[in-house]
């Protein structure tokens, strides 16, 4: 073996060790996303509008639009319930299977669980704020996803007052959540009548494994490129 092809291999080693140093680093990065109860921190405008009468089946999903902005942005889905919107506009999302006893305490059922994304794989929430009209005592977990795919986890239990039981998640400048979820314990003993007042704030998002890639990786992965087309072209020596 050349000198030459010595110094390429040993490049080449370099090269791959910083590219899993750095992704190794950049996959520990975490966005800070809080929550704040009760109140409307954000004062977020972008209102989600839906149409009367719309089911997730059978296409598996709801789409709302943004007043005064894009349609069919936001994507509603759930693993365990068929949704349901009541009216159009500012509206409210329901299950299928809840039970409404004229307003006594024995409700039953409601939605077990939601899961909101953008549509665009390009857009994520710097803000989202959504509201329960549940019975006091449901239990919420929250989980939101960050544009690095980690998920923080949230959890609550509702009052039973719609003011109280709206929250408000935010996050830092340049950080965006990519998607917020929620189960809860809906059933025979505790029920969740309705999902409203969904409002978002947006912003620009990367997709895929690049959105939790830091400069350092990025600049690994170019050095690796750049010693991999040097070993292309390297001429042969004997």
């Amino acid at each position: 073996m050349t000198n030459g092809s010595r110094n390429l291999g040993l490049s080449l080693k370099a090269a791959t060790a910083a590219v899993l140093l750095a992704v190794g680093a950049s996959s520990s990065a975490q966005a800070t996303i809080a929550v704040e109860r009760g109140n409307d921190p954000a004062d977020l405008t972008n209102n989600v509008l839906f149409n009367s009468g719309e089911s997730s089946q059978p296409s598996g999903f709801i789409l709302g639009d943004l007043n005064g902005g894009p349609a069919d942005v936001i994507k509603f889905t759930s693993s365990t319930d068929t949704l349901v919107t009541q009216a159009s506009g500012q509206s409210k999302l329901s299950s299928q299977d809840f039970v409404d006893n004229a307003g006594q305490l024995n409700d039953r059922n409601g939605i077990n669980q939601l899961t909101v994304t953008a549509l665009s794989p390009f857009v994520g929430f710097e803000a989202f704020q959504l509201a329960f009209n549940g019975e006091a005592g449901t239990a919420i977990t929250f989980t939101g996803v960050d544009q690095f795919n980690n998920p923080q986890v949230f959890p609550f239990i509702l009052e039973g007052s719609v003011g109280r039981d709206r929250f408000t998640f935010t996050t830092d400048a340049a950080q965006y959540i990519t998607s917020l979820s929620f189960t809860s314990n809906a059933g025979v003993d505790v029920s969740l009548e309705d999902v409203r007042q969904f409002r978002v704030g947006l912003t620009s998002a990367v997709p895929g494994p690049i959105a939790g890639a830091s400069l350092p990786a990025l600049l690994a992965l170019g050095a690796f490129g750049w010693v991999r087309r040097r070993r292309t072209v390297a001429p042969v020596t004997a």
